[in-house]
C-alpha cells in the first residue's frame, strides 16, 4: 500500500472513531463538589431524655404512615395519611376504623376552621396530640373508594409513642442542601407535629442561601406560609420555584423569616474531538488537551499543570507547599 493510500486510510479509520458517540451517558448529575456537612449533625440527635419530660397528649390508638408505599415514591402530595395499626379497644377501634383505611381529615368539635387536610402523618400526630382527653374528634376516611365518617373520643395517652430516626434528604440541583427530619422534641417546640419539618444538615460552598444568613441546624418551619409537615414540601417547593421562597425558621427557639433564591446547576464543555488535530476533554475539574497527534500536551488540575512539547520537553509546575509571604 503506498504512503497516501495509507494516509487516507488512517485518517477514515480515526474520522469514524471520532465521530462515535459514546455508548451510554450519565442519566443523573453528578454529586456537587464542596458540599458541607459537619460531623456532628451527621448523628442522632440525642435528646431522649427530653422527649420523655413532653407532655403525653391525647390517644386515639390510630397510627398512620405515609399512603405513599417508599420514600423513593414521595413526589407531591398525598392525599390522606393511610392507616397501619389501630389498638384493640382504642377510640379509634371503637369508632371503626380498620388498618388500610385512608385518612383524608380531621376535626375537632367546636374548633373554629373546620376540617384539617390530612396529607402527612405529623399532620395527624399533631391533630392527636394537641387534643385534651375528651375531646371529640370527626375523621374523614376513605375505605375501599367509598368516603365515610367516623366519630371518637380522644382519651389521655399513659406512655409516649415510639422513637422514630431521623431521615435525611439531598436536593443538589437548585440549592445544594443536605435536610433530614425534626425530632419530636424540634417538631414540638416549634408548634409541629412529630416527623415535620426540614433541619439543615448540609450546605453547598456555592449553595445561595449561605447568602440569606442560614445556618446548620436551622429549622424550617414553613415555605412560602405553608408548614412544612414533612422535608419533601420545601424540597417540592425548592424544586417548582421560579421566584425566591419565603422560609419561615426556628433558631434557638426563636423564630425568623427570610426570602430564599435558588439558582441551577451550571454546564460545562467535557469533551471536544477532531480526529488526528485536537482532544480535550474536562471531568471533575481535571481537564486534559492534545493537539496535532499528541505534539502539543496540557493536563491540569486545581493544584498543578504539566506541558509537553515536540513529545520531548516537558514543563510542569502548581501550588506550592507554602503560603506567600505578605507585608504586615
Amino acid at each position: 500500500m503506498n504512503t497516501p493510500l495509507l494516509l487516507v486510510s488512517i485518517v477514515a479509520v480515526a474520522s469514524t472513531a471520532g465521530c462515535a458517540l459514546p455508548i451510554k451517558l450519565p442519566n443523573q448529575p453528578p454529586p456537587l463538589l464542596g458540599m458541607q456537612e459537619p460531623l456532628a449533625l451527621t448523628e442522632e440527635p440525642d435528646d431522649e431524655a427530653a422527649r420523655g419530660d413532653l407532655a403525653s397528649g391525647g390517644f386515639t390508638g390510630i397510627y398512620v404512615g405515609d399512603a405513599r408505599r417508599s420514600l423513593d415514591a414521595l413526589t407531591g402530595e398525598s392525599e390522606g395519611v393511610l392507616v397501619i395499626k389501630v389498638i384493640e379497644n382504642s377510640p379509634g377501634d371503637a369508632a371503626g376504623i380498620v388498618e388500610g383505611d385512608l385518612l383524608l381529615w380531621g376535626s375537632r368539635g367546636g374548633h373554629p376552621g373546620g376540617p384539617s387536610p390530612l396529607s402527612w402523618p405529623s399532620e395527624w400526630r399533631r391533630l392527636e396530640l394537641s387534643a385534651e382527653p375528651g375531646t371529640r374528634l370527626e375523621v374523614g376516611y376513605d375505605r375501599a373508594g367509598v368516603e365515610q365518617i367516623a366519630r371518637l373520643e380522644v382519651v389521655a395517652r399513659i406512655h409516649p409513642a415510639a422513637r422514630h430516626d431521623v431521615e435525611r434528604y439531598r436536593e443538589e440541583d437548585r440549592v445544594g442542601v443536605v435536610l433530614r427530619t425534626a425530632t419530636e422534641v424540634e417538631a414540638r417546640a416549634a408548634g409541629l407535629g412529630p416527623g415535620a419539618g426540614a433541619v439543615i444538615v448540609g450546605l453547598s460552598r456555592r449553595s445561595p442561601w449561605r447568602a440569606t444568613g442560614l445556618r446548620f441546624g436551622d429549622l424550617i418551619v414553613a415555605v412560602d406560609g405553608r408548614p412544612v409537615a414533612h422535608p419533601q414540601v420545601l424540597l417540592d417547593a425548592i424544586r417548582g420555584s421560579e421566584d425566591d421562597l419565603r422560609l419561615t425558621y426556628v433558631r434557638q427557639g426563636a423564630r425568623g423569616e427570610l426570602s430564599a433564591p435558588s439558582s441551577e446547576r451550571e454546564t460545562e464543555l467535557k469533551e471536544v474531538s477532531i480526529p488526528l488535530l485536537l482532544s480535550y476533554q474536562s471531568e471533575r475539574g481535571i481537564s486534559e488537551l492534545t493537539i496535532l497527534l499528541g505534539l502539543f500536551g496540557l493536563k491540569e488540575t486545581p493544584a498543578a499543570w504539566r506541558c509537553r512539547l515536540f513529545w520531548i520537553f516537558t514543563f510542569a509546575g502548581g501550588d506550592a507547599d507554602r503560603l506567600k509571604e505578605v507585608d504586615l
